[in-house]
């Protein structure tokens, strides 16, 4: 897929615009973007059992999406380059 058509797909989201920042920042850990939705179509326990493709219709949605997505890349991805 490529990120003209990703970009494409998206826009019948409310907030595309979000969408696209949280694959963004999601790269790290979900390269592509049939990875990116099917994690952010299941709910999250660390989300309030909540779906981050839903939570990515509003700015403060998003800011939660946002900060667990830089909190478990920084967790995660620093752990794995320390060991």
């Amino acid at each position: 897929m490529t990120t003209h058509s990703v970009i494409s797909s998206i826009t019948w989201f409310s907030r595309p615009d979000l969408i696209n920042a949280a694959m963004s920042a999601a790269k790290p850990i979900r390269d592509k973007p049939g990875s990116f939705f099917q994690w952010a179509e299941a709910p999250s326990a660390y989300l309030g059992n909540e779906r981050p493709i839903d939570l990515l219709a509003s700015d403060a949605g998003a800011a939660r999406v946002m900060a667990y997505i830089e909190r478990y890349i920084r967790e995660h991805l620093q752990s794995r380059a320390a060991a």
